[in-house]
């Protein structure tokens, strides 16, 4: 079986929608291993793939050579470019750079895929799927199942705010989302932050 890595950026979003890509491949024969930060917390939602942790940052990317195809969601992030480095200047022929982020004209375009602005980043990667991997019956779907002992909106009044992102010019500031919380919470609902451990000082 042909062994397929997808290195995803380290954003939320951006995990679960490369996961469209891992989740193709796998339906297509391939035995996938898709790397973000932090979704290996979420590994059993998603059957078809194992999700890693990024490599360390002393990594010489010798765990590549394993690999048959090589997808990386490229950024700004220094692990992240010395990989994409090491992967061009070593495994040219098997590699993928895909820079979504170049497809709204906020950054110029780079990657082997020109992102179409008209369409979602999903649709775009389903289609470089079928194009340009050749894959067939391809799904617009990452197919997240959620474990069957997790009960849907077993809190009903509970509301997750989640304020923070990677770019901080797209954060709103902190006096809106605490006055959201105010106004949620004077309405009967439970607002809960969610905040990595640097981020709850700073929110309080």
């Amino acid at each position: 079986m042909k062994k397929a890595l997808v290195y995803s950026s380290k954003g939320l979003g951006d995990g679960l929608i490369f996961l469209v890509i891992s989740n193709n491949l796998n339906k297509n024969g391939y035995k996938v291993d898709t790397f973000h930060p932090f979704l290996s917390e979420l590994d059993n939602w998603f059957k078809y793939t194992e999700i890693k942790p990024y490599p360390k940052s002393e990594s010489n990317f010798e765990f590549l050579n394993e690999y048959d195809l090589i997808i990386i969601n490229s950024d700004y992030n220094e692990l992240n470019k010395l990989l994409v480095n090491h992967a061009k200047s070593n495994h040219l022929e098997k590699t993928y750079e895909l820079h979504p982020s170049a497809c709204k004209g906020r950054n110029l375009p780079k990657g082997d895929l020109k992102f179409n602005s008209d369409i979602t980043v999903k649709e775009n990667l389903a289609i470089f799927c079928e194009n340009d991997l050749n894959l067939t019956n391809v799904f617009f779907s990452n197919d997240i199942t959620i474990p069957t002992h997790l009960k849907h909106r077993k809190f009903k009044k509970r509301i997750a705010l989640h304020p923070t992102s990677k770019n901080i010019d797209r954060n709103w500031p902190k006096e809106k989302f605490l006055k959201l919380a105010r106004k949620l919470k004077k309405a009967g609902y439970e607002p809960s932050f969610i905040l990595a451990p640097h981020e709850k000082d700073y929110f309080g």
